[in-house]
């Protein structure tokens, strides 16, 4: 189908960014870091509002789902769709890691956003979508196109806030200077990308921390007779 071609192409494009900017796969380093996020006593009747609270910021359902429907058209593995309590991890993931770029002020233009839809949606400039076909296939995936174009306005800012502070060191070969310890290039690359991959876990898990992420639904599900029962 046209979607999963769509979805598995903005899925491939994320992994290469990634992979350039950090040498590492992000998703599955940031899932094991989930599970910093602090849950605090809120009262209940936010919980008919908002889905959580995420820097202090309340996060509206909408917002919320606009995230959840993008971790479900492109999950990092398939198991994280198998796993509902993962699936809903993944999004709060991104949620953090979005409020994150926005607070730092990354930017990311309209045009940027019609440039990287127009390529998901028009795999090839002599078979392009309509307007209508580009709304009925998002229909079809229970979104709209603003809300998809929101959502991949986030993925944009966050793959240019991991990309501003782990931007690959590049080396001239022609000036570079022979290693007096005799290291092959191998090694010393795979210790940069050691080196790399320690500082963005430690990034990302003071990320997680300063979120204060808040999960109304976990609040309320404590709070339910049956585990007050229990």
């Amino acid at each position: 189908m046209l979607i999963d071609h769509i979805c598995a192409r903005l899925l491939a494009s994320m992994l290469a960014f990634l992979r350039k900017s950090t040498k590492i796969v992000v998703w599955f380093a940031v899932i094991l870091l989930i599970g910093v996020f602090g849950l605090s006593s809120i009262s209940l009747n936010k919980h008919d509002q908002y889905a959580g609270e995420v820097f202090g910021k309340k996060i509206s359902f909408q917002e919320f789902r606009i995230f959840e429907t993008l971790t479900r058209m492109l999950p990092p593995s398939p198991e994280i769709l198998e796993d509902a309590q993962l699936e809903k991890q993944f999004t709060w993931q991104q949620l953090i890691l979005a409020q994150e770029a926005q607070n730092q002020g990354i930017p990311v233009s309209d045009a940027e956003v019609r440039s990287r839809v127009d390529l998901l949606v028009n795999p090839s400039e002599t078979n392009r979508l309509s307007a209508d076909e580009y709304f009925q296939l998002l229909k079809s995936r229970r979104t709209t196109p603003n809300e998809f174009e929101s959502g991949v306005r986030e993925i944009i800012r966050i793959q240019k806030m991991i990309s501003k502070r782990f931007a690959p060191e590049v080396t001239d070969p022609k000036t570079a200077a022979p290693d007096q310890k005799g290291q092959t290039d191998e090694k010393k690359a795979a210790e940069k990308a050691k080196k790399k991959q320690e500082e963005y876990v430690s990034w990302m898990n003071d990320i997680f921390q300063r979120s204060k992420t808040i999960d109304y639904s976990q609040i309320a599900q404590k709070n339910s007779p049956s585990e007050e029962s229990k």
